[in-house]
């Protein structure tokens, strides 16, 4: 049987693969964290009201492609299941016009039916010594845990895809110790101070949720420190945060091996680094022969917590 939109606003026309897929992972994420569906009568056609008591699920959304199609799908399943959506927007104030990126995000999320939608504005303090992207990271997270507590512990979706997930892992390659320990990834869920984050879009690529949001006629705020304007092939400058160089620079170089692997071991929900050593069959002990083809020719990669370091050295600085 198709599965049909409607929720308002939306016409009635049958959903797509790719919308039918992300609305099953998101209602598999809001399962695993103990929300199911509120009242027999959601199961039906029809608008129906959630009741005053039905928990609150929360968006975060940055108005990008990714999190804009999490408002779009989560405004569906919630719908589904009698429950309130909503978002939760953070201006970092670290790009001009910041104030009105987040005020856009907010009406596109309320034109989807997403209520309520809170906007909130940090300071990041990066005199510390620590990295901007970390301290931004710091003040969003304690902005969306305000928001989520302040309507009643709600549970917050994060939209990251199987690209940030394979991006996250290079990355963490490039800094931990520890190479196998960073093969691990984000997790599908996790809880901070007290509220349950959860990421069911880690099977969905970035291709998919693009394809959401032209489905969905959603327009979105593309980021321009994420380097899209640069050409593809020529690296970015040092000055753009590293996961945008990662993104542009290195990972359609590793794209043709690495990251079909990496998105079939993270299918598996339950994965960990026991998981994936053995379905890789690496011992970190081990040197290696390396198998990218680097501009002085190969090397050999040992389990000494270089190795990962020698793959993306030449690509990211």
């Amino acid at each position: 049987m198709p599965l049909f939109r409607r929720s308002r606003g939306y016409k009635a026309m049958a959903y797509s693969a790719t919308m039918k897929k992300a609305i099953g992972d998101v209602r598999a994420a809001l399962a695993s964290a103990g929300i199911e569906r509120q009242d027999a009568r959601f199961a039906q056609h029809g608008t129906h009201v959630p009741d005053d008591s039905a928990p609150t699920v929360l968006v975060a959304c940055s108005g990008g492609r990714d999190s804009m199609a999490l408002a779009a799908v989560s405004h569906v399943v919630c719908g589904m299941l009698g429950l309130n959506c909503g978002a939760v927007i953070v201006d970092h104030q670290l790009q001009s016009g910041s104030h009105q990126v987040a005020e856009e995000a907010a009406k596109r999320c309320q034109k989807l039916g997403v209520d309520p939608v809170f906007v909130r504005t940090v300071n990041v303090d990066d005199s510390n010594g620590r990295s901007t992207e970390d301290m931004a990271r710091q003040a969003r997270y304690a902005a969306i845990i305000e928001a989520a507590h302040h309507v009643g512990d709600a549970v917050v979706l994060l939209a990251h895809t199987s690209d940030d997930q394979a991006e996250t892992v290079v990355m963490d390659l490039m800094t931990r110790s520890s190479g196998i320990d960073a093969l691990a990834g984000m997790p599908v869920s996790f809880v901070r101070d007290g509220i349950r984050f959860v990421r069911p879009f880690l099977g969905l690529t970035r291709a998919q949720t693009t394809a959401i949001c032209q489905e969905l006629g959603i327009r979105w705020w593309d980021d321009p420190t994420n380097g899209d304007m640069v050409p593809q092939g020529q690296p970015l400058p040092q000055h753009y945060p590293l996961r945008s160089r990662v993104r542009h620079t290195l990972m359609p170089y590793l794209s043709s091996f690495l990251v079909a692997m990496f998105r079939h071991i993270w299918r598996k929900e339950h994965s960990s680094p026991v998981v994936i050593r053995n379905s890789l069959r690496f011992r970190p002990t081990n040197c290696i022969a390396n198998p990218f083809v680097f501009p002085k020719g190969p090397q050999r990669l040992c389990g000494s917590g270089l190795w990962h370091r020698r793959i993306v050295r030449f690509a990211v600085g």
